[in-house]
């Protein structure tokens, strides 16, 4: 059966709504989102905090610039990254939520990870909300901590 020229349109919408779905199925790129929910950083700040080299983390970012979820900003010599808007903030701790709520592996995981960093290291703050019982409540710190950063 041929398509109509109706499904042809609805086609290319979802088509182009996988493009955002495409560019997040990088756990790095994941990564990078949650770092830029925190407040703006520069390609080497975020390089180095992922632990990747600047040109990974470089096209990681442009890809994530592509379907305008961020933006860059040159100064001199760096780049400075940064979430596109609020909205792409709220996608990313709901896509978290959904996460948790669905993948049982992620609290898991996240035990694993929070035990073997032992007991004197300070909690990082995004994997205590990760394991936080009210998802409500962690969703909302880290939505303010967003909004006084990009507010």
């Amino acid at each position: 059966m041929a398509k109509t020229p109706r499904h042809r349109l609805k086609g290319s919408i979802y088509e182009q709504s996988a493009r955002i779905g495409n560019a997040t199925a990088s756990p790095g790129r994941l990564e990078l989102l949650d770092l830029l929910t925190q407040g703006p950083r520069t390609v080497e700040a975020l390089a180095a905090q992922i632990g990747q080299s600047v040109a990974n983390t470089s096209h990681h970012l442009q890809v994530l610039r592509r379907v305008r979820l961020v933006e860059a900003e040159k100064a001199g010599l760096h780049v400075t990254y940064r979430l596109a808007d609020s909205q792409v903030g709220t996608f990313f701790l709901q896509l978290r939520t959904l996460a948790r709520s669905r993948l049982a592996e992620i609290e898991r995981v996240s035990r694993q990870y929070l035990e073997e960093r032992g007991a004197l290291e300070a909690v990082d703050v995004r994997m205590a909300e990760t394991l936080q019982p009210a998802v409500t409540s962690a969703t909302g710190n880290a939505e303010a901590r967003y909004l006084r950063s990009h507010g």
